[in-house]
């Protein structure tokens, strides 16, 4: 057994691999055949049995190399994947990111078309009630009939706009306004030209009543809640350049080609805009859901409104208090908006003596461009409060009521006091003008944020807006109203600065009392 076992011993310590396929595995069948022969069958068989062992332990040698090889593979494969995967959803947060702010550049111009619109027609008030025996308190029912369709398109504006998406309904509401106001001349000129105008100024409102809602829609569902007050500002900001344009521009525009050259101008502008607007909608329409950034995704998946009036009346007793407050805090910003952007000419040019149309334009629009480029900062400020020095998002929003309610309400008292005869007049008037419209800034980043905020994920954010702005519109339509007839009967405005005043002080004490910041339940 010597020599076999010394042969054996030599075989294993030079580690031959025994495999049927290997040259070392061919000569150590040999070297155990010959052994075989010289010792017998038992050696044999120990030969077979360690030529089996060495054989199997090739097989899981080899398996073991092709699962490694198999793992690593399949490694690489799931990277690659992963890093697709990475590059798939920072492409589409990059499409998000550019989609949100194009959705809000043309929101923006589209309300600065709005206000251009409805500023043409102050800016040519007394033009009109003189060149169509229209009376003071005639010209506060064409002012109001505007706030009739207005008022009457609210809520529908509202329940469209969260169900169906704020951008379509804004941009094909704005398509219509611009074809009311364009169409406004030639209608004036009609047998009946006062019930043409009131007609008309009421589909102008009803046109026009999708502009709040669905930009409140449109901000909740499209715009990241870290940037929403600025962008809100920012679009808000657009809304009073609107009137800016509107009121510097009409009177010159009326001088050299007549009024109705202005209301054409603007009209063909508003049109080019919201279609354009729409083309660049229904061509982005596909992927518009899939943009959304992360946070409003739940928001939008929960814009569909089911039973409207049965979701307004069963809410909690807490909700209802502060839907209240919202409608309450409306209705004053409407009038005293209302009644200033209707007026303003007219003031100018009756009580402080403002007789040339360019300067009284000019003077008109200071005080909405003080509005427009305060909002500009007042948005950053509020967004800087809640992201950077980390404030309550219901503190800030009060903070910015404070402002745009005691504001507003000390300008108005300003205005009350109006030195009429004095040479000084128009500087004062112009000061007092400033200060209650500059303040008004502050509602973008305030009030129009705390809606979107108290509305929460559940997509209503347009239809919340739509209520409270109802009130507003109200509100508006009877304050121009009395306006009309309140001066006709003094012959001054002071009455209207100090009740209007006088609502704003309130509105600060309701802010300060009900609003708790809670989503509404």
């Amino acid at each position: 057994m010597a020599p076999h076992m010394s042969a054996q011993a030599q075989t294993t310590r030079r580690g031959w691999n025994l495999s049927s396929s290997t040259p070392r595995a061919r000569a150590a069948r040999t070297l155990a055949r010959g052994n075989a022969r010289t010792h017998g069958a038992v050696g044999q068989r120990r030969l077979r049995a360690l030529a089996s062992r060495q054989t199997r332990r090739h097989s899981d040698t080899t398996s073991l190399v092709a699962a490694r090889s198999s793992t690593t593979s399949i490694a690489q494969t799931s990277s690659e994947s992963s890093d697709d995967s990475g590059e798939s959803r920072s492409s589409t947060e990059a499409e998000a990111h550019t989609h949100w702010r194009n959705v809000a550049i043309l929101v923006a111009g589209v309300m600065l078309t709005v206000n251009m619109h409805r500023s043409a027609f102050s800016s040519v008030a007394m033009v009109l009630q003189k060149d169509y025996a229209i009376t003071t308190s005639q010209m506060g029912l064409l002012h109001s009939a505007q706030l009739w369709g207005y008022g009457a398109g609210q809520i529908p504006s509202g329940i469209l706009a969260d169900k169906i998406g704020g951008p379509l309904i804004l941009f094909a509401g704005a398509f219509m306004w611009s074809v009311c106001t364009a169409f406004f001349p030639h209608v004036a000129s009609w047998t009946n030209p006062f019930i043409s105008m009131v007609i008309l100024r009421i589909l102008f409102g009803f046109f026009s009543a999708v502009a709040l809602p669905a930009t409140t829609a449109t901000t909740s569902q499209v715009v990241p809640l870290a940037r929403r007050a600025t962008t809100i500002s920012l679009i808000y900001a657009s809304f009073n350049m609107g009137t800016v344009v509107g009121m510097a521009a009409t009177p010159a525009l009326t001088v050299t080609g007549g009024w109705s050259k202005s209301f054409e101008l603007y009209g063909s502008i508003g049109m080019v805009w919201s279609a354009a607007a729409l083309i660049f909608l229904f061509v982005t329409k596909a992927g518009m859901q899939k943009r959304l950034p992360k946070e409003n995704a739940k928001a939008n998946r929960g814009s569909r409104i089911q039973n409207t009036w049965k979701q307004l009346t069963s809410m909690s007793r807490g909700s209802i208090l502060q839907i209240l407050g919202l409608l309450w805090s409306h209705s004053v910003i409407g009038f005293g908006y209302f009644v200033l952007l209707s007026w303003v000419p007219t003031f100018l040019s009756s009580q402080v003596g403002m007789s040339s149309p360019r300067m009284l334009g000019l003077l008109s629009a200071v005080p909405f461009l003080t509005t427009a480029v305060l909002a500009c900062f007042v948005g950053n400020i509020a967004d800087y409060l809640i992201v950077k020095r980390k404030w309550a998002v219901s503190a800030t929003r009060r903070l910015m009521m404070v402002f745009s309610t005691l504001g507003p309400a000390l300008g108005l008292a300003m205005l009350a006091m109006t030195p009429t005869q004095a040479t000084f007049a128009p500087l004062y008037a112009l000061i007092a003008l400033t200060v209650s419209m500059g303040f008004q800034a502050f509602n973008y980043p305030g009030f129009h944020a705390y809606v979107q905020d108290v509305a929460g994920p559940s997509g209503n954010a347009g239809l919340l807006l739509s209520v409270t702005n109802t009130g507003g519109v109200i509100f508006g339509a009877v304050g121009n109203l009395l306006t009309g007839v309140m001066v006709e009967k003094t012959g001054t405005f002071a009455s209207v600065f100090w009740s209007s005043s006088a609502l704003y002080v309130l509105s600060f004490f309701v802010w300060c009392t009900i609003m708790t910041g809670e989503e509404l339940k």
